[in-house]
């Protein structure tokens, strides 16, 4: 049995391997089978452009041997061995016992260039697992290697040459060895690395933009009420701006004094849908609406003014499947929600 169809028999493991539900998953895989497609009719597998016409064709004995199996393949390795720098310009591959490998990204075409590798020298530590980050400002990037955590200077000509330990996993088990895992970028700028596997604890680099020790690794800063399920929450750069003006990946401060605006009272049925959807706000206008597919793409979109409680859409044109709205009122605050088109 595929890893992909083992993992669909536990929903908790498949999140955790794949950051997605199973729902989205499948939501997700028919998108993926065109792209995957479209893709190698023109490729070949190694990314070089076909000479020929032969029929690109996935075999049962392969590693990977379903569209579900590769899209799971995907979707783990980014989510656990992949690193983005802050500025969306450079993504980092590190994977246990090979070369760091670097790629530059050009934001204008999409393309990654200039592929290059730096090496890691764990010596005799074991490190058959863990993870990478870079750090809010780019400069450094972390390398968690299950009983060390490493730090490279990335402005450097030699990079390999910046390679210092940070960190030493301290021997703590509870039950099992508390070690580096995967590591993420939080939103208050400091990286999280997932402690030894399905326990409650994570380690924490307070400040991963200093050079050296400076940083400041605790490990087991953070325990959570129970174990993780070996996974670590993933947090897209949202915040990343123009080419120009990229801005800051998170703030050291992610509180506010500041009591939020309630939210608006609505309601949106029925759901399913099949040939209309209605939408109204309790004692207040109705600005706009939008409607997304799955894929986050906008399909429905409407403004009213400011003279609208209620309004209802026609959705009869729409392929069947689950749809986002997005309903806001005149004071510039949203509700969102999700329903079923049939």
């Amino acid at each position: 049995m595929s890893k992909y169809k083992s993992w669909l028999k536990n929903p908790s493991r498949f999140i955790s391997m794949t950051g997605y539900t199973i729902e989205d998953f499948n939501r997700l895989l028919p998108y993926f089978e065109e792209a995957h497609d479209q893709y190698l009719s023109k490729h070949e597998i190694s990314g070089k452009k076909k000479s020929g016409f032969r029929r690109f064709v996935i075999y049962q004995s392969s590693p990977l041997p379903s569209y579900g199996d590769r899209l799971c393949f995907i979707l783990f390795y980014f989510k656990h061995k992949v690193s983005f720098s802050p500025l969306g310009d450079r993504m980092v591959r590190y994977y246990p016992n090979e070369d760091i490998q670097l790629l530059e990204f050009d934001r204008e075409t999409g393309t990654f260039v200039n592929y290059s590798t730096f090496k890691l020298d764990v010596g005799t530590s074991l490190a058959f697992a863990g993870g990478c980050s870079f750090s809010p400002n780019g400069q450094y990037l972390y390398v968690a290697a299950l009983t060390n955590i490493y730090q490279f200077d990335m402005a450097a000509s030699d990079i390999s040459a910046t390679q210092t330990t940070v960190a030493t996993w301290d021997g703590f088990v509870d039950p099992i060895a508390i070690s580096f895992l995967n590591c993420q970028l939080g939103p208050d700028c400091k990286i999280y690395i997932l402690g030894g596997g399905d326990t409650k604890y994570y380690h924490i680099i307070h400040n991963p933009d200093e050079p050296g020790l400076a940083c400041n690794v605790e490990q087991r800063g953070l325990v959570l009420p129970t174990p993780s399920g070996a996974s670590i929450p993933y947090f897209p750069n949202y915040r990343l701006g123009p080419i120009d003006n990229p801005g800051l990946p998170c703030s050291p401060v992610v509180a506010s004094n500041n009591s939020p605006l309630p939210l608006p009272e609505g309601q949106v049925w029925p759901n399913p849908a099949h040939d209309q959807l209605s939408f109204s706000l309790v004692e207040n206008r109705i600005k706009s609406i939008s409607l997304r597919d799955a894929m986050g793409r906008v399909v429905k979109t409407v403004s009213l003014g400011s003279n609208s409680e209620a309004y209802t859409m026609s959705v009869s044109d729409l392929a069947g499947g689950l749809y986002f709205w997005v309903m806001e009122d005149v004071k510039g605050r949203s509700l969102v929600g999700k329903v079923i088109i049939q």
